[in-house]
């Protein structure tokens, strides 16, 4: 069982692998999930925390993207909105790249505004995938606010 990260030019990881990284890789939100698993049978704060990265993954009205070693989910809200939630298996070096292609992929799909937790993303990784992308895309606009922990990204104009 694999639990560091994995380069994804050299090997591509199937979801669950993902998955099973990304768990072990969240050391903050293991750690708040360690009392609740020590009563679920003593089972590790990664295993529960695999267990409920493996339930959102597979909720049918998500829409799931992979790219690289890492995984998307983006829960479609009205006005061609995402929620963003990111499962990272990959190295930091092409994790740019696949926001970048995640980015693309989103607007194809509809979306013109995608919501990432700054909780789950170093905002630098995003930086850098968002300078990149709007060499291509200058409509694109990033903002967010003092206090708050989410990151909106506006790939393009909004469209009817």
């Amino acid at each position: 069982m694999k639990t560091q990260l994995v380069d994804s030019k050299k090997e591509s990881l199937d979801p669950n692998e993902i998955l099973i990284i990304a768990a072990h890789k969240n050391k903050k939100l293991a750690q708040e999930y360690k009392k609740q698993a020590k009563k679920s049978d003593g089972i590790s704060a990664e295993r529960l925390l695999y267990t409920i990265y493996v339930k959102e993954i597979q909720n049918p009205s998500l829409v799931r993207l992979k790219e690289g070693n890492t995984l998307f989910s983006i829960a479609p809200m009205p006005q061609r909105v995402g929620v963003v939630s990111i499962f990272n298996g990959d190295t930091e070096k092409n994790l740019k790249q696949n926001l970048v292609e995640t980015f693309v992929a989103a607007q194809r799909l509809g979306f013109d505004f995608l919501i990432f937790s700054a909780e789950e993303i170093k905002s630098s990784y995003l930086d850098a995938a968002f300078a990149s992308y709007k060499e291509k895309n200058k409509k694109m606009t990033k903002k967010s606010y003092e206090g708050s922990a989410l990151i909106f990204i506006r790939l393009c104009e909004q469209r009817d």
